[in-house]
């Protein structure tokens, strides 16, 4: 699997090359030549109301992108952080230096950023794909009870565990991921997702009401017992699972597909 190059930046959203020679569509308009890449377009507004177009980015891409970056980030981060030798009530044990502490916040900063983005490419896949294959309401059943929804209920009401579970299949023609691999490893990266967006104060201070307890549950504990690079992992084979036999990969999907792929 390898990214055409020529085509511009992999995070675009959707681009190919025309077929044949395209006439301007307006006086004064640019007009191509049969080959040249095709993209979806993004018109806004800049400083002094100024129209600005650019290509359109796939923002799952974006996600993913930011995601696997940080997650490279906190193994490099991770390295720096010094660990000295200390005793225990539990028996030996280790300290992080104090004096250099800030590695290991950097730390938790950039596991914060990976695990945040891998859960949002999610989302914003979830969320462009049932409005772009979605046309008026969707019945879904929930509960043993069908009920029906407009794409922007759907997006609105809906969890993005429902629709990864109940609305995507159904889309993509593909089996429910929810009991396979992909599905355990996304449910570990929604729990990790939750406490950093809902910190309790148990995940802020796992010693609080009981200071001389080892942690073994809190998102310090996540942090410090996984490499980071499982949780866009775990997106990306989580996104991959609705193309079986890598039919039909959206080119953005190819270069994270490489990056999950590795070791």
């Amino acid at each position: 699997m390898k990214t055409d190059d020529t085509l511009g930046d992999w995070r675009i959203q959707g681009v190919t090359r025309i077929t044949k020679d395209l006439p301007a569509a307006f006086p004064g308009g640019p007009s191509h030549k049969a080959g040249t890449p095709i993209h979806l377009g993004t018109s806004t507004r800049g400083t002094g109301d100024q129209p600005i177009g650019f290509v359109t980015p796939s923002s799952t891409a974006l996600a993913l992108s930011i995601a696997i970056n940080a997650s490279i980030q906190s193994v490099i981060l991770f390295q720096q952080i010094i660990f000295e030798n200390v005793s225990t009530p539990e028996g030996p044990g280790m300290s992080v230096l104090y004096k250099k502490i800030s590695p290991l916040f950097d730390y938790f900063e950039s596991c914060m950023t990976t695990v945040t983005f891998s859960y949002q490419a999610l989302e914003t896949f979830c969320n462009w794909e049932i409005a772009d294959k979605i046309q008026g309401t969707f019945t879904v059943k929930r509960d043993n009870v069908d009920e029906t929804f407009t794409v922007d209920e759907i997006e609105r009401r809906l969890s993005t565990e429902e629709k990864l579970h109940l609305i995507i299949p159904m889309l993509f023609g593909t089996a429910s991921p929810k009991g396979r691999k992909a599905w355990e490893n996304f449910k570990k990266l929604k729990h990790a997702r939750d406490s950093i967006v809902h910190l309790k104060s148990s995940d802020q201070y796992p010693n609080r009401n009981l200071p001389t307890t080892v942690d073994k549950d809190s998102l310090y504990f996540v942090f410090l017992n996984n490499k980071m690079t499982y949780f866009p992992k775990a997106a990306i084979k989580m996104i991959q699972h609705f193309y079986p036999g890598s039919k039909g990969i959206p080119r953005w999907l190819e270069k994270p597909i490489e990056f999950a792929d590795q070791n």
